[in-house]
């Protein structure tokens, strides 16, 4: 968590990105298949699935070895094993890996999100943001997943609600991807009993955004949702119940 009362990186970034719109465009709708739900659903989950076993021993010259698996993540058949490694180099990578974040290939920024995502250093997240603005979608998404997600981190770095909060809902309602609306609507949803600007824009993608994924994935989050009701506080949760046992006995 960045510490207060000094101002993050992150949320002057947050400052100079602006506030997320009211409104969002309302489109044609179309249902999504059973193979579809499942696609998105590995999409959402994929960061937390674990990867291959770590090697025993890092090599002694890591310093050099960091920047060539950086390159590799870019190279598809050597991708999963430079990440492997870069992964368990751990905070040691962050400088190959913030290089990574300036990578003319997008495999390359992706995979450094990824990393970051595991271990996110204070000092990585000025790139993180100005990656939420590349032009390709699959950045965008784990750009913002390494900013947002705070169950995948290992490290003590974990950027304040307060400040991951309002890029989400700008990704959420203006991004024109539909892959980095659902993430971020994901990513979003934990969050929607602790801010009452999370429901209000999981609402509006629920009822007007243009694809039915993300219609569905925010409509989780909201009142009537299954994740909506098994998200309330236990004490709320009591109260609800409380009342519908009363209810009963009239």
């Amino acid at each position: 968590m960045i510490a207060a009362p000094e101002v993050s990186h992150l949320a002057v970034f947050v400052v100079l990105r602006g506030s997320a719109p009211s409104v969002a465009a309302s489109i044609h709708e179309r249902r999504p298949s059973r193979k579809w739900h499942n696609n998105i659903m590995s999409e959402l989950t994929e960061s937390n699935a674990p990867l291959a076993e770590p090697p025993d021993d890092l090599p002694d010259n890591i310093d050099t070895d960091c920047p060539r698996w950086v390159e590799e993540l870019g190279i598809p058949y050597r991708a999963r094993e430079a990440l492997r490694q870069l992964m368990a180099a751990g905070p040691l990578a962050t400088p190959a890996v913030r290089q990574g974040l300036h990578h003319s290939n997008p495999a390359v920024r992706v995979g450094c999100c990824k990393v970051l995502d595991h271990y996110l250093d204070e000092s990585a997240l000025p790139e993180l943001v100005e990656n939420l603005d590349h032009p390709d979608e699959e950045v965008r998404a784990w750009a913002l997943h390494a900013l947002a997600c705070d169950k995948c981190k290992e490290g003590a770095c974990r950027p304040g609600e307060d400040d991951v909060i309002p890029l989400a809902i700008q990704m959420l309602l203006t991004d024109e991807s539909r892959r980095v609306r659902q993430m971020a609507a994901g990513l979003l949803g934990p969050s929607v009993h602790r801010h009452p600007a999370v429901l209000g824009a999981l609402e509006q993608a629920r009822q007007h955004d243009a694809h039915p994924v993300v219609r569905k994935i925010a409509g989780w989050f909201t009142p009537g949702g299954p994740r909506y009701q098994r998200l309330l506080p236990k004490p709320a949760r009591r109260s609800r119940l409380r009342r519908a046992v009363a209810a009963t006995n009239r």
